[in-house]
């Protein structure tokens, strides 16, 4: 089995999406470092395109050390909704 059947089967199991759109045990975020000589650089490889996009009730948030959240909270669900598209 291909990892992409791995995640349809997971995408048509309705327990295993509920399971990890659970914002409690796999919340996502995506975590920047600035530069100052160039672009900031990611210090995750989230494959999803939320870089910068963020919820209505979310905002950046500052982790210290030039560090920084760039993206909005999202799950594995959303994930693997990403990777099989529409």
């Amino acid at each position: 089995m291909e990892a992409i059947d791995v995640l349809r089967k997971i995408h048509e199991f309705d327990g295993g999406m509920a399971a990890l759109d659970s914002p409690t045990s796999a919340a996502l975020q995506h975590v920047k470092q600035r530069v100052a000589d160039g672009p900031d650089v990611r210090l995750e490889d989230c494959p999803c395109g939320r870089d910068g996009v963020y919820g209505p009730d979310e905002e950046q948030v500052e982790l210290g050390g030039g560090q920084y959240i760039c993206s909005g909270r999202h799950t594995y669900g959303d994930l693997v909704r990403d990777v099989l598209g529409p």
